[in-house]
């Protein structure tokens, strides 16, 4: 006998902006094409984020996709929430992870959006292709959909007054580029005129990645804007937080 799945209008309590109907789950295992076996209590897992909001966390192996199904064979492994106070030789390993300091443009239709983003690598050669993490409830989370065009805008080292613009956010409906100066959009999203170089890239898929979402995007074009200057190089004394 096949087993229901309930939608119910429940949030994920922890995650801010993590706000779309969460699927009841029973725990076991899960058929490639077979039905669940209703073993164990209920587990409510957000198909956002991926992330067990429910009790008994260990004992279930049903996860569920961006697309929502579901597939079977990779247990939900959820310790106790860490952060520093907890475990502070974890978060300051975690803090000596280096990254880049980046604002990266979006656009979709008519929307557009801008945001500081720290976790920005590039994780292919052919085609060459970026991974970006956004932190969920983010305006650029709802944009950056499939489809999308965005631009990678590198930040030269402790350039500060360009940074400054993007460190708190834009509202979802402001203009993201009142005082700064911007070029195009060419084949991305707009590029700021004073970064130190730009990529342009076009949004191929999206995974959750716990509290974050990870962008997966496909270059397209990418330039130097002047000679001179290093990239902005962030190392953090906590890798809980920004």
């Amino acid at each position: 006998m096949r087993s229901s799945l309930s939608r119910r209008p429940e949030l994920h309590a922890d995650i801010p902006g993590c706000a779309r109907p969460m699927v009841a789950l029973p725990t076991g295992r899960m058929h490639s094409n077979g039905p669940l076996r209703l073993t164990k209590p209920a587990l409510r897992l957000c198909q956002r984020c991926n992330r067990c909001c429910g009790l008994n966390v260990g004992h279930g192996h049903v996860v569920a996709r961006a697309d929502g199904r579901l597939r079977s064979g990779v247990p939900l492994i959820q310790s106790a929430r860490m952060d520093s106070s907890t475990h502070p030789e974890l978060a300051a390993a975690l803090g000596r992870i280096p990254s880049g300091l980046f604002i990266v443009t979006a656009r979709s239709g008519a929307a557009r959006t801008a945001f500081l983003a720290s976790w920005v690598q590039q994780c292919s050669f052919n085609p060459p292709m970026l991974s970006i993490g956004v932190k969920c409830g983010r305006p650029a989370d709802t944009l950056l959909q499939a489809g999308a065009l965005l631009s990678v805008n590198i930040l030269r080292t402790g350039d500060s007054a360009l940074m400054k613009p993007f460190a708190k956010g834009v509202a979802p409906d402001a203009d993201p580029y009142v005082g700064v100066a911007i070029e195009g959009p060419h084949s991305g999203a707009e590029v700021l005129s004073g970064a130190l170089a730009s990529i342009d890239a076009c949004v191929l898929s999206r995974s959750a990645a716990g509290d974050h979402v990870l962008v997966m995007a496909e270059v397209v074009a990418g330039r130097v804007h002047a000679d001179g200057g290093e990239p902005w190089v962030h190392v953090r004394r906590n890798g809980f937080s920004y």
